[in-house]
């Protein structure tokens, strides 16, 4: 017993120096920043938030951040106010006393000095945390794989930043195979990407919560949205659902129209909640790696959407997201990587609503990481087009139709069937617009109200049309022998 005891006590002696240590760096690179703010993207290479043991500090380099962005003057008072604002009241305490004890107009090798001591700090923080979970693992009775797993994060955690990373023989005992597991039969992945992307107001939210929803049953639905090759292997346990543009009333409101839709089926699973636009502490993706820690296992978390939790600023720069692709790549890195380590989704919802020649484009700078792209874009008739523009090692599912329906009875959606592979052009999409609209017309009077100024195009059209057969030539001919032709589904406004 009285070993132990000692024991302990070594190890908070050494707890108290290393994080006297690690305050005193610190403070040092925060008062470096103030006394030059120049350097501020210089320090941002070498440390991030959570390399700070103290919260306080963090924030307070968050706030320096910030106003650099704002291209604010940063010094104490400007820093002061913007913490008041958010509340912060214990990041203004350590302000106040963030440089006692350290000289001013600290050399630029000397803060980055202290950057770096202050990074390998935290690092050992990490470092005596995988450890303990390591022991406590093995005196719990942890499998061998949960262990080996426990190793090679203490093995990772140390890896200096500045090294060049060692190969590995591919072939060699170290690389298992691996497989890659489907939650979906071939079409979803247990870990990985999912970017699921629509012009605003494309119905991507209830999309996603119905996909979720499906998962979290049990016994769970045969099918996902009732499409015969996807076929649902097993359910989910827990699910994150991180979002900046609405609070968690308003998103339980839509989930429980969900579920009166699906029957009022009761979860098996956990749906969490985080609202991320908090005025007073933004949460972005950097924020995501302590967020998974603090949550525990998950099997999914979504992010709704990308464009609110993304950073604005990499490296100290502002990043234009519609241009700046290698900014993205980052970030698909991040994610990969922890959804590699947690084992579980991602899924990204992306709004977009720039058009290329016509339809819409996808986020094409999460395409290349990204596992699977869901692009929603709006079809005929209230109908929604689902295509799949990557399906990593899965099946090939073609382009299917979804009709949504919701109200206060609930969400409801039927599987519509395949999509058309057909591209229909502006005009042929004008002429069976108005054709829809009155039921029937002369080609003559669909070519003037269409706006289509070649005799050539109409023909084209009218030939498209009656193939697809959307069009029925009713065998009437108009004076001047203009051919007259019934839309064959009505007329919208008998309809109405």
């Amino acid at each position: 017993m009285s070993n132990r005891s000692t024991a302990d006590a070594t190890v908070i002696s050494f707890g108290d120096r290393h994080n006297a240590e690690s305050d005193l760096a610190a403070r040092a690179v925060l008062v470096g920043i103030l006394d030059s703010p120049g350097i501020l993207k210089t320090v941002l290479e070498l440390v991030t938030v959570q390399d700070f043991r103290i919260p306080a500090h963090g924030r307070i380099l968050n706030a320096i951040r910030e106003l650099a962005l704002e291209s604010a003057p940063i010094d104490e008072i400007a820093i002061e106010a913007l913490l008041q604002r958010r509340n912060e009241l214990e990041a203004c305490r350590h302000l106040v006393k963030l440089a006692d004890g350290i000289p001013r107009n600290l050399p630029l090798e000397n803060v980055l000095h202290h950057a770096c001591a202050l990074r390998e700090q935290a690092a050992r923080r990490r470092l005596g945390e995988l450890a303990g979970r390591l022991s406590r693992s093995a005196t719990d009775g942890a499998t061998e794989e949960d262990l080996a797993t426990a190793v090679r994060d203490l093995s990772e955690v140390w890896a200096p930043r500045d090294t060049i990373p060692r190969a590995v023989n591919l072939h060699g005992d170290q690389v298992r195979p691996e497989r890659p597991e489907f939650v979906v039969d071939d079409f979803s992945r247990r870990k990985g990407i999912r970017v699921l992307w629509a012009p605003p107001g494309g119905k991507k939210t209830h999309l996603m919560l119905r996909f979720v929803h499906e998962l979290l049953v049990e016994p769970y639905s045969p099918r996902l949205f009732g499409h015969p090759d996807l076929v649902v292997r097993r359910g989910y346990r827990r699910v994150l659902w991180i979002a900046t543009e609405e609070s968690a009333g308003g998103l339980r409101a839509k989930a429980d129209m969900i579920r009166r839709g699906l029957g009022n089926v009761e979860l098996t699973g956990e749906l969490r909640y985080l609202f991320a636009a908090d005025a007073r502490r933004r949460i972005t993706l950097q924020d995501l790696p302590a967020i998974l820690e603090n949550e525990g296992p998950l099997d999914q978390v979504v992010l709704d959407s990308l464009t609110g939790l993304r950073p604005k600023v990499v490296n100290g720069e502002r990043i234009r997201w519609d241009v700046d692709n290698d900014a993205a790549n980052d970030q698909c890195l991040l994610l990969r990587g922890l959804a590699e380590k947690h084992g579980l989704e991602i899924t990204i919802i992306h709004h977009t609503g720039r058009e290329e020649g016509k339809g819409y484009r996808g986020p094409i700078e999460w395409k290349a990481s990204a596992d699977i792209m869901l692009g929603l874009v709006p079809a005929d008739q209230g109908l929604v087009k689902v295509t799949i523009e990557k399906n990593r090692d899965g099946k090939i599912v073609k382009d299917f139709l979804l009709r949504p329906s919701w109200g206060p009875e609930g969400f409801y959606l039927e599987h519509a069937g395949e999509a058309s592979s057909e591209k229909v052009t502006p005009s042929e999409k004008r002429a069976d617009d108005y054709l829809r609209r009155v039921g029937l017309a002369s080609q003559a009077e669909i070519m003037e109200q269409a706006g289509i100024g070649s005799r050539q195009t109409m023909l084209d059209v009218v030939q498209r049309r009656l193939a697809s057969g959307a069009w029925i030539d009713t065998g009437q001919r108009e004076a001047g022998k203009s051919p007259v032709f019934r839309h064959a589904q009505g007329s919208v406004q008998s309809v109405q």
